[in-house]
């Protein structure tokens, strides 16, 4: 458990900032999640990330965790937008993303979300949880 590794995509003002995040558990099997949220589903992945609390502020692989209004592309902050807010959602990819660290959506006819899909399974963060008894995150995916 927690040995996966993923790239996250943050997008902030027609950019998307990619970081990659190790010692994540990614489960992406249909089957499981099917099992576990029942048939009505879309979603199509589980994430979980550790945190830690360092002075009051939430730790992400020594990354700060921010809100989703609060993020403006700092390389030393992520944050898990979901679908939910009605705003562009982030997504993840499930290895390390060997291009650049930012990627403007001008430069891609269709956009980056839909570049990076057509190499490799892309995951949109459909919603997000922070659980406190066991300090991590429960990423859900579609």
């Amino acid at each position: 458990m927690y040995k996966d590794t993923i790239t996250l995509f943050n997008y902030h003002a027609g950019n998307w900032y990619a970081t990659t995040l190790t010692g994540v558990d990614l489960n992406a099997d249909r089957a499981a999640m099917l099992t576990r949220m029942g048939a009505e589903t879309q979603d199509k992945a589980r994430l979980h990330l550790r945190y830690s609390v360092v002075s009051g502020a939430i730790l992400v692989n020594n990354l700060t965790v921010v809100e989703p209004r609060a993020y403006a592309g700092d390389p030393d902050t992520i944050t898990f937008r979901g679908g939910e807010t009605g705003e562009t959602p982030d997504f993840f990819i499930a290895e390390e993303w060997p291009g650049a660290s930012v990627l403007s959506d001008a430069n891609y006819a269709d956009g980056v979300m839909d570049y990076i899909a057509g190499l490799y399974d892309v995951y949109v963060i459909s919603s997000v949880a922070r659980y406190s008894v066991i300090p991590h995150f429960e990423i859900t995916a579609r």
